[in-house]
């Protein structure tokens, strides 16, 4: 009995430090739609930020082990319950944020409408909801592909690097030929989407994989080092890269350092999120992991990271550029001021529907 305890505590530690990494992912979420091109923090954020959660998700998954057992039509039901209910709903809620704002701004709102509205539909999605998804089709892939012959595996690990480079040249060469009508959103769609899966589920199999390493290094003090090591790395390889943009299968100046870097900085997150967790508490990340698909959807589909930038010029009166020495402190205030924005509406949706995460209390 003692045993079974103790086992069923690790778990919920292993859990808790997950949803402190997906916590960290989500701050660079938004400090992601805060910062302006080009500087080093925008360079360094692009370079991990989605990659984290795809590696993060196999990490977890192979931790947890049990979705290997799930029959395929059951998964994706459920998966699809998670994740496009909140996706429509939010959209809706969003959209008439955006048809107000624009009315008051005195724009072209049934235009500006109609085009949010063809987003939507087509799965593009509006602001970042085009994350939702290219997640949940990424599971889908990733849990097919985990369930194939392991020469499948390694076929796949190979030849999707390539296919993502190539979508993206496809996207580049006829981005202008689509046109923008409904068909045309339809295109875009249909490249972006399918390629940015593959990639996905390609960093959750890498995440998957790299459970098993993580495991033989039962020394903290090396994963730590490990991980700052993997950390300093993504910092030069960055901004050697620049910033990049997987949605718009952007690679950035060298595409080998976009898969090195997004490989290097999720690792060194996980490995001194990992250091940390067991030495001080991580409540506060561990939070906005749990709440991570709230935030995704609103921080800025609500244009709440443009109500936090104009409060913070209320205070502040002007926001310097990027290379000034000090726009790094005035992102991370308004990061603050979008943390606290983002709390009622997580409190609200918790309160209403479970639909966004398996509610936990705040620590």
């Amino acid at each position: 009995m003692i045993s079974e305890r103790k086992k069923e505590i690790t778990e919920t530690n292993r859990l808790d430090y997950m949803d402190a990494v997906r916590g960290f992912g989500m701050i660079l979420v938004m400090l992601v739609h805060i910062t302006s091109s080009p500087s080093l923090l925008e360079c360094l954020i692009t370079s991990m930020i989605n990659p984290l959660f795809f590696i993060a998700s196999g990490f977890l998954t192979a931790h947890t082990g049990g979705f290997l057992k799930h029959k395929p039509a059951r998964y994706t039901i459920s998966l699809a319950k998670h994740l496009f209910i909140p996706y429509f709903c939010f959209s809706f809620i969003g959209l008439l944020i955006r048809f107000v704002y624009n009315l008051c701004a005195h724009k072209d709102q049934w235009e500006l409408l109609y085009k949010e509205i063809k987003k939507t539909l087509s799965l593009v999605g509006v602001a970042a909801l085009w994350f939702i998804p290219v997640f949940f089709f990424g599971k889908l892939v990733f849990f097919f592909i985990m369930r194939s012959h392991i020469i499948l595996r390694i076929i796949y690990l190979i030849i999707t690097p390539f296919i993502f480079y190539g979508f993206g040249i496809l996207n580049t060469s006829y981005s202008g030929m689509y046109g923008k009508g409904f068909v045309g959103t339809l295109l875009r769609s249909a490249i972006r989407i399918p390629s940015v899966s593959l990639l996905a589920a390609w960093f959750m199999i890498l995440g998957y994989l790299a459970y098993t390493l993580y495991n033989r290094i039962p020394d903290n003090a090396v994963r730590l080092a490990i991980g700052v090591f993997f950390s300093a790395l993504t910092v030069w390889l960055s901004w050697l890269n620049g910033a990049v943009h997987p949605r718009q299968t952007d690679v950035g100046c060298y595409p080998i350092l976009f898969y090195v870097t997004a490989l290097t900085g999720s690792f060194g997150v996980i490995l001194i999120i990992d250091w940390l967790y067991k030495h001080i508490p991580l409540g506060p990340l561990r939070y906005l992991g749990i709440n991570s698909i709230t935030i995704m959807c609103t921080n800025s589909l609500f244009l709440l990271n443009d109500l936090a930038r104009s409060l913070w010029k209320l205070i502040v009166h002007r926001i310097p550029g990027p290379s000034s020495p000090t726009y790094a402190l005035h992102c991370l205030a308004i990061l603050v001021i979008l943390i606290i924005l983002e709390i009622p509406i997580i409190l609200i949706v918790n309160q209403a529907k479970r639909l966004c995460n398996k509610y936990k209390k705040s620590p």
